[in-house]
């Protein structure tokens, strides 16, 4: 809204105005307030319409289209006051966007953002990371509805987005997901469609990706990194499920291609089995250094469940002194790596050079003061991050101009995100990310009207899903974290482009941090 009460149009370049056919006008009102039925009979004290107490930690969880009172700031499971607004603005877009609905007779389809948006210790994720995701979800939505232009597939239909907040660690998963599922059923305007986001790789996360799988639910994930997501080892992979972020064997393949000249690797892994994440980084680490050749020692554990991890880095140090690997692994999170770091910046085998490795994604990890002072030790980081501005500095031919332009100040679409969040960093990707994520599913939902030989003009979850296998080669996405071009089997991004930094740090020296873009094949996808 702008300060004279009106809804604000982020873009006004002239509208090109089509026709459309009656599309269920009177079902346009309120597509919400199923979500809301499902939890009719729920608390939902201090929580938004569609959301509800639940946990261990009272969260407010479930699906709502962002306005009204979202919990107490107090900590205890209520959506905290920094997130107010962007769901504001979010709100505010989907209520424009029901409008024009109503006036212009246009079709309008709602596509999900479901991660936790409560923030609760000993969550691996922070509340400003929380924040950046929605803004660039944000960030998307004006992008796919901007007034006049063509972006993200086309300009109908146009795009609502509901806020899905499963919990903590998404551990509230299941009744949010059967709200979602009630919402891609309606045949009417503001049909659920996609789903986007979807959190970090943990227990809740791959659970959540199963059932809606099982429900035809198409998922565009922004972060998820974990390579598989079936429960059964043996099942194939979640159908319906595009992946922006490179998966971990990518990931590791790739980072073990610049480490040719080593011969011994150590892997330092969390064996926390809610961290899905890290116990299948550790796989994918030993699979390829072991494929180029290299020889690994006897690996060093540690749980992150336990409250005094940090007390366990101290003891692995010794070991590692005696077994003087060239090169070290480490199979975590940030979280974990800070006191890591901090322990082997101790140890007693002061001459011996460390080098160490880290796949976290979405952190700016050389930018940490705390494991700049580790790195004054001897200790060279080497960490690779799903999208950053360094990226598009370094190697600008990989990056999409038209989308990168959402980012950058002074571009032809004057900086979307410094206008709408000014102040706010982009540096650890994630709203580069989640900004991909959500034009992804806007770019198949405008393509299943495209290609839809019965002449509906709202797509279905099916149709959608249905798009995804036609998103690679002359159907990739121009993402502003690189291209975007999907294997059809997997839904695994096609030679990904990735930015590696190599970080040291020298006593009294500023930090040296050299950016570098590689993919799993070396060169990054290029349509």
């Amino acid at each position: 809204m702008g300060e004279d009460g009106r809804e604000r149009r982020p873009f006004r370049v002239p509208v090109v105005r089509r026709r459309w056919p009656q599309l269920g006008i009177a079902a346009a009102c309120a597509v919400v307030l199923v979500a809301a039925a499902y939890f009719v009979v729920t608390t939902t004290n201090g929580c938004a319409s569609g959301l509800h107490r639940a946990g261990p930690l009272d969260e407010c969880v479930g699906v709502t289209d962002g306005p009204g009172e979202f919990g107490l700031s107090d900590g205890q499971g209520g959506f905290d006051g920094s997130l107010r607004v962007v769901q504001d603005k979010i709100a505010a877009e989907n209520a424009r966007v029901r409008r024009i609905s109503r006036e212009q007779n246009k079709p309008y389809v709602s596509i999900a953002y479901f991660s936790p948006l409560t923030v609760a210790k000993p969550d691996t994720t922070t509340i400003e990371a929380v924040r950046r995701g929605l803004e660039g979800t944000y960030v998307s939505q004006l992008r796919a509805n901007a007034d006049g232009r063509e972006e993200w597939g086309g300009n109908l239909p146009l795009i609502q987005v509901l806020l899905a907040n499963p919990g903590s660690r998404s551990a509230q998963w299941e009744p949010v997901v059967e709200q979602l599922r009630q919402l891609a059923e309606p045949e009417e305007n503001g049909r659920l469609v996609a789903v986007t986001g979807l959190g970090q790789s943990l227990a809740g996360t791959r659970d959540a990706i199963n059932r809606l799988s099982q429900h035809g639910i198409p998922m565009v994930g922004a972060i998820i990194t974990a390579d598989k997501f079936a429960t059964d080892p043996a099942a194939a992979e979640a159908k319906g499920l595009l992946r922006v972020a490179p998966p971990n064997s990518a990931q590791a393949g790739a980072l073990v291609k610049r480490l040719e000249e080593t011969q011994l690797a150590l892997v330092v892994w969390d064996r926390n089995e809610d961290e899905v994440f890290a116990r299948d980084l550790a796989n994918a680490y030993e699979a390829a250094y072991q494929q180029r050749g290299g020889k690994l020692v006897r690996g060093e554990p540690f749980d992150s469940a336990q409250l005094a991890t940090a007390n366990t880095f101290p003891a692995m140090v010794p070991n590692i002194c005696l077994k003087r690997p060239d090169v070290i692994l480490f199979a975590g999170r940030l979280r974990e790596l800070k006191p890591f770091l901090n322990a082997l910046s101790s140890r007693s085998c002061t001459e011996l050079k460390m080098r160490v490795l880290i796949t976290d994604s979405v952190v700016d990890v050389g930018g940490d003061p705390e494991i700049q002072r580790s790195l004054e030790s001897g200790i060279t980081l080497e960490y690779s991050q799903l999208a950053a501005p360094e990226a598009w500095r370094a190697a600008p031919q990989y990056f999409p101009r038209r989308s990168t332009e959402y980012f950058i100040p002074g571009s032809t679409a004057t900086a979307v995100f410094q206008q709408e969040f000014p102040g706010e960093s982009i540096d650890d990707g994630l709203a580069i990310v989640t900004f991909d994520a959500l034009g992804v599913a806007s770019t198949a939902a405008r393509r299943a009207v495209h290609n839809n030989k019965f002449g509906e003009k709202l797509p279905s979850a099916d149709g959608v899903a249905a798009e995804f296998d036609r998103m690679s080669d002359t159907g990739a996405v121009d993402g502003a974290s690189g291209w975007l071009s999907f294997d059809t089997e997997t839904g695994r991004p096609d030679s990904k482009a990735l930015l590696v930094f190599r970080v040291t740090k020298e006593i009294g020296r500023p930090v040296s941090s050299v950016p570098v873009v590689i993919s799993e094949t070396g060169t990054p996808y290029l349509p």
